[in-house]
């Protein structure tokens, strides 16, 4: 995608969260008592990247658009909501695909749900 801007801060550090996960989840290993600490990880990690973003202000608005995707699934996996835990997973997991799709992050690579 040529219109791709440069990499956030720290985010490597949710695509390794979620990589240990996932293949427990697919497997439906994962049980709801573990889905909140995957969340409270995933929403320190956005902290962190809000903390010591600086980005330029078109870069920024789309990055705090995929943060605010990843807090959204982290709250399904804390279970505020009415979904499965499991959808919270998705949503995050969707969520670090767009921003590999929005963002030049040299070394990201895409999970699968």
């Amino acid at each position: 995608m040529g219109n791709r801007r440069a990499a956030a801060p720290g985010h490597e550090r949710f695509n390794q969260a979620m990589a240990k996960a996932v293949p427990l989840i697919r497997k439906n290993q994962f049980d709801n008592a573990a889905y909140p600490a995957l969340a409270a990880t995933i929403k320190q990690k956005v902290a962190y990247a809000v903390e010591h973003c600086k980005l330029e202000p078109k870069a920024d608005a789309t990055l705090h658009l995929v943060l605010a995707d990843l807090v959204a699934g982290a709250e399904v996996m804390e279970g505020k909501t009415a979904s499965p835990r499991h959808d919270g997973a998705v949503g995050v997991l969707q969520a670090l695909n767009a921003y590999g799709r929005y963002f030049q992050h040299p070394g990201w690579q895409a999970l699968r749900d």
